[in-house]
């Protein structure tokens, strides 16, 4: 389920497609820990499935 709705969620994706590559430049330990846990939850959410 989903926290916005469709047409908020796009807003956010074309924000996102704008800050998130410059935010490695501004902020690149957070931009390193971003990738680190959105990698980790992913397989997270692949290791319950296959449960």
């Amino acid at each position: 389920m989903h926290c916005y709705a469709p047409a908020m969620r796009e807003r956010i994706r074309a924000v996102m497609r704008f800050a998130g590559p410059r935010m490695i430049f501004h902020h690149p330990v957070a931009a390193l820990r971003h990738v680190y846990e959105t990698r980790a939850e992913r397989r997270r959410l692949s290791g319950k499935e296959a449960r």
